[in-house]
């Protein structure tokens, strides 16, 4: 997870034990080698992808590891098929960015990431609780993009959601007794409803990150996030994965 925390031991004023925890962002990274990658992330084309205003481009299945399969490099087949069923996203896709992109489905979920075609490193982790991490990145890894999915976990919800909803911090330290300190790194949020917000860091010596948070501690998938750091002259790609993941994720 992007998220480096930190526990620190305090006393409070009435000399019972709190804990207070401190999020610092961190790159996202890939682990693998290339060769545990292929093993542990097969993937399978599925077909072509169709956008609202005629472009198509390819997707395909990536297999993750569920709970129990991480020791047993489980294969989970493709659940989506753009060939036999229409894989359609009701959003433009530039043509002179087309070709520069792929899609890619997380098998047995419902997640859907579109991605630099060129981007060739990944590594994601399904819990048993079925919390869904997926990052990808360049050969150099020096850009990347990180998706983070909570389906039912409304702890890990609210403690993810904490950097970016200030009554989610706040709930967090009603039900856990543990406060969430700020931030180190400056966070800028635009919050364009009550259970949407966009974000944008920057960490020294890396590329500007941006990102979607969504929480919705009242719904199924409580809380779903995605970044992309990207060099500033693609900014245009990092606001298109950001829609595309702001589309298929409402």
């Amino acid at each position: 997870m992007k998220f480096k925390i930190i526990s620190i031991l305090a006393m409070s004023l009435l000399s019972t034990f709190s804990f207070a925890k401190k999020y610092n962002f961190t790159p996202a990274k890939v682990t693998l080698s290339v060769n545990e990658q292929k093993k542990r992330h097969p993937l399978t084309y599925v077909g072509q992808a169709v956008f609202k205003n005629g472009v198509h481009i390819p997707v395909y299945s990536i297999s993750v590891p569920m709970g129990t399969d991480e020791k047993e490099r489980q294969y989970h087949s493709p659940t989506v098929n753009c060939n036999s069923s229409k894989c359609y996203f009701a959003m433009d896709l530039p043509k002179d960015m087309a070709s520069h992109m792929k899609i890619y489905n997380i098998a047995k979920t419902g997640q859907w990431i579109l991605a630099p075609a060129s981007w060739s490193r990944m590594e994601g982790y399904i819990g048993a609780d079925g919390n869904t991490i997926m990052t990808i990145t360049s050969s150099d890894q020096k850009a990347n993009l990180n998706l983070y999915d909570v389906p039912a976990c409304v702890g890990c919800a609210m403690e993810a959601a904490s950097p970016f909803f200030p009554e989610a911090a706040r709930e967090y330290q009603r039900a856990f007794d543990i406060k969430l300190n700020t931030l180190s790194t400056p966070l800028h949020i635009v919050r364009a409803n009550k259970k949407t917000v966009y974000y944008q860091y920057q960490l020294k010596d890396q590329y500007q990150t941006n990102g979607v948070s969504k929480y919705r501690p009242d719904e199924d998938n409580p809380y779903e996030e995605m970044s992309v750091t990207l060099p500033e002259n693609q900014i245009a790609y990092a606001r298109l994965m950001l829609n595309f993941f702001a589309l298929t994720h409402k």
